[in-house]
């Protein structure tokens, strides 16, 4: 079987279980995420969390506010969230592992390395 390249505007399934700092109870979420090359992924993480998150998040579930209500993906809603450094730096873990191919429970599928 031949090496398939991942097709450049496919969104793929990400969990990441999000630990709130103190103790917190940990949630998990699902997010919808863009496969980037290396350059594309190193340069938006340079320009911070917001242009980072925009760029490969396409869509969630399992994300709701203080109040338990769901938050809907929109531009918005990443923005807010890109302001959660709890949030924004389990998100990268998760997405840098499943980018090098070593993603456990995080994604139903993985890139080929």
């Amino acid at each position: 079987m031949a090496f398939r390249l991942l097709p450049p505007d496919q969104a793929f399934p990400l969990e990441v279980e999000v630990a709130p700092p103190g103790g917190g109870k940990p949630g998990t979420c699902t997010l919808q995420v863009a496969f980037l090359p290396d350059d594309e992924a190193l340069r938006l993480a340079e320009e911070g969390n917001g242009p980072y998150l925009r760029r490969i998040v396409r869509g969630w579930s399992g994300i709701e506010d203080h109040e338990g209500n769901a938050i809907a993906h929109s531009d918005e809603a990443v923005a807010q969230l890109a302001e959660v450094p709890y949030f924004t730096r389990q998100v990268a873990e998760a997405y840098s592992r499943w980018r090098a191919g070593l993603a456990e429970k995080n994604s139903e599928t993985p890139p080929s390395p």
